[in-house]
């Protein structure tokens, strides 16, 4: 009997949490922060959190407030890969979408088409701001300073020695074949970027999430 009423507490406390998200996401304004799924941040699988970049009639764009993990853009050389086909973006919509996100949160995120400088066309439901993005949203350096997580920098995510901040990926190339632009800790964007090999580099997911009834 006590664990069919701790299932039932359970359930009951999850509607309501599910209810209470809802209702924060759809009257959130762009520049707040709200929380949307789960992600290990060192002290355990606690809500992420996300800032409101752009808010439509149907549906809201969060970017992860802190870098969630580090990752390579690419885990092998290739020089003709791109957004399209890395493996970072397969990580986003694969293991990363099914661990932090419940059922209930995934059929709320919108798969968008995604267009990218130099790359195809792509479909996804979680993804990296390209740089046309990162100018539009953060059209200066200092909004586009962030932190990592306690659990990003343990799996080695770069972070300034002066400032503790770091250092997260974009989904464009570079300018050379075999790297990837990423924001500095100060904010700046380098051109020249980094190889899309490097396991340094920090994610901040981004992702759309419908808010209609």
């Amino acid at each position: 009997m006590k664990k069919i009423i701790s299932l039932v507490l359970l359930l009951v406390c999850a509607a309501f949490l599910g209810c209470a998200q809802a209702e924060a996401l759809d009257s959130a304004a762009v520049g707040s922060a709200v929380a949307f799924g789960s992600y290990e941040q060192g002290n355990g699988q606690i809500p992420i959190e996300w800032i409101v970049l752009d808010r439509q009639e149907d549906r809201v764009l969060l970017l992860s407030k802190y870098a969630l993990d580090a990752r390579p853009f690419h885990e092998v050389e290739d020089r003709d890969v791109t957004w399209a086909d890395c493996t970072l973006r397969g990580w986003l919509n694969g293991d990363f979408f099914n661990d932090a996100f419940s059922d209930e949160e995934r059929a709320q995120i919108v798969q968008v088409t995604n267009a990218t400088a130099n790359a195809p066309d792509t479909q996804d439901c979680v993804f990296l701001l390209s740089l046309d993005e990162l100018n539009a949203y953060f059209p200066d350096e200092d909004s586009r300073i962030a932190e990592a997580t306690e659990y990003a920098v343990a799996q080695g995510g770069r972070v300034s020695r002066e400032t503790g901040k770091t250092y997260w990926w974009l989904r464009n190339k570079a300018t050379p074949d075999d790297a990837a632009l990423m924001v500095r800790y100060d904010g700046a964007v380098n051109e020249f970027g980094d190889s899309m090999e490097a396991d340094i580099y920090t994610v901040r997911p981004a992702i759309w999430v419908s808010i209609s009834a």
